[in-house]
């Protein structure tokens, strides 16, 4: 099952990259990730009532309570990975994200000491969140930090979030001082908490690269503990793909080495990477490699397409 659900997120990856004839009917029964963001928006605008409500970037929604203060985000990734996987259930993918932005509208209860066991790290852009409203280098008004994080390497940082059934709400340090802790120990606690809270991960390797995702979106978090990287463990190179995925490979497998560099390229030249930069772990050390430049490739030449 595991595998299955990975290699349909690969076969959704070929989609995306044009590897599949643009009239087979998979490629024309899918709309694309901006249709379905914008789907989400007319769902929201028509249901609920936010103050902010407006598209960030091609595929993400911001949204808040106030007018002109949208502080909330909504990532259409994982939903849209749900309906590529079930394209007769768009309407169920969409309700999961309509419910996350109607639960913020209406409040939570502030985070506490109880909330610690939801506390779990993830990988995202440095530049996360630097440019909201209000915010200055990374931090609001009063000082205090928009999400507590620390920097990984390349242009990734590992942050802090609470984990649960619905959604991913990144931590911020009023919150992080509310549950009693420190930046040490929260992290502390975080990496702790990943395995038990992490659930099934998808592992499956195409032509000698590995795609690693989990079903609760936390499979980069993998990458930020101990023992991700020990010395002993054979080379291998790195990149986190996206928000819940990332893809690596032996660099003794030569050929699978080149399949990956070029895929990776290919990736990050169009925009559909959320790192640029990757890494390799090297005698139990994380060592930045750089960006790939894309070359001219045939179809033949990327993992998930066989010739």
């Amino acid at each position: 099952m595991l595998v299955r659900g990975a290699m349909r997120w690969l076969l959704g990856s070929i989609v995306g990259l044009g590897l599949l004839a643009p009239g087979s009917s998979l490629a024309q029964s899918l709309i694309s990730q901006t249709d379905f963001r914008d789907r989400l928006l007319t769902r929201i605008a028509a249901e609920m009532e936010p103050g902010c409500l407006q598209a960030e970037g091609a595929t993400d929604i911001r949204w808040g309570r106030e007018a002109g203060n949208c502080e909330g985000f909504i990532y259409t990734e994982n939903a849209y990975r749900q309906y590529r996987d079930n394209p007769a259930d768009l309407e169920g993918a969409l309700t999961g994200l309509v419910k996350i932005v109607g639960d913020g509208l209406r409040g939570q209860p502030p985070v506490g000491v109880a909330d610690r066991d939801r506390l779990v790290p993830v990988l995202r852009p440095s530049n996360f969140a630097t440019d909201l409203p209000g915010v200055i280098n990374g931090r609001y008004p009063d000082g205090t930090k928009v999400v507590v994080s620390r920097a990984f390497i390349g242009d990734l940082s590992v942050l802090l979030a609470l984990d649960s059934p619905t959604r991913l709400a990144y931590l911020n340090e009023s919150d992080m001082l509310a549950m009693g802790l420190n930046e040490d120990e929260a992290f502390a606690v975080a990496q702790t908490n990943l395995e038990r809270r992490i659930g099934p991960v998808d592992r499956s390797t195409e032509r000698g690269v590995e795609f690693v995702a989990a079903e609760s979106a936390l499979a980069t978090g993998l990458l930020t503990q101990q023992d991700a990287c020990r010395a002993g463990d054979p080379e291998r190179l790195f990149l986190v793909i996206d928000r819940g995925t990332y893809i690596s490979v032996p660099t003794r497998d030569a050929e699978a080495m080149g399949l990956f560099l070029g895929f990776s390229a290919d990736l990050i030249a169009r925009g559909e990477s959320m790192s640029s930069v990757i890494f390799s772990c090297a005698d139990g050390a994380w060592q930045e490699i750089g960006t790939p430049v894309a070359e001219p490739t045939t179809s033949a030449g990327k993992p998930g397409r066989r010739n």
